[in-house]
C-alpha cells in the first residue's frame, strides 16, 4: 500500500496526527528533498524532485510488501502527482490523504469564493 499525504507550507508540522503515523510507521518515505530534514530516521528515503525515477522505486517497494508514504503538496489529486501514480499502480495500491491546497488556501485567505476562477498549472 502507497500512502499519498499531502502537505502545506508547514511541513509534516501541519499533518493531523493520523497521517504523522503513517509518516512514522513506514519503512519508506518518498518526499521532496524540501521535506528530507524533516523526515524521521530509519526509514528508506526516495527523492520526489525526479518524479518517474521515484515512482519506479515506489513501484519496487510496494510490489515487495514495505510499507510506503509519498509527501505531495496540498492535495495530490489537484494538479498533482497523483495523476502520474494513478498511471503506475492500480486504485487499490493507493490511499490519498489530501490537504488544502494553495489556492485554496489563498482563496481563503482573501475572503473570496474561488469557484470561478481559471486555472493554470506551471511546473
Amino acid at each position: 500500500m502507497l500512502h499519498v499525504i499531502g502537505t502545506t507550507a508547514s511541513g509534516l508540522s501541519g499533518l493531523a496526527s493520523a497521517q504523522r503515523q503513517l509518516v512514522d510507521g513506514a519503512s519508506v518515505i518518498a518526499a521532496p528533498s524540501r521535506l528530507h530534514h524533516e523526515l524521521p530516521a530509519g526509514a528508506q528515503l526516495i527523492n520526489t524532485d525526479q518524479p518517474q525515477a521515484a515512482i519506479e522505486a515506489l513501484a519496487l517497494e510496494v510490489a515487495a510488501g514495505r510499507s510506503a508514504v509519498l509527501l505531495a503538496s496540498g492535495d495530490p489529486l489537484w494538479f498533482g502527482i497523483g495523476r502520474l501514480l494513478l498511471q503506475h499502480f492500480c486504485a487499490e495500491q493507493l490511499r490519498f490523504h489530501p490537504c488544502p491546497c494553495s489556492m485554496q488556501l489563498a482563496f481563503s485567505r482573501l475572503g473570496q469564493p474561488w469557484q470561478n476562477a481559471q486555472w493554470l498549472s506551471l511546473h
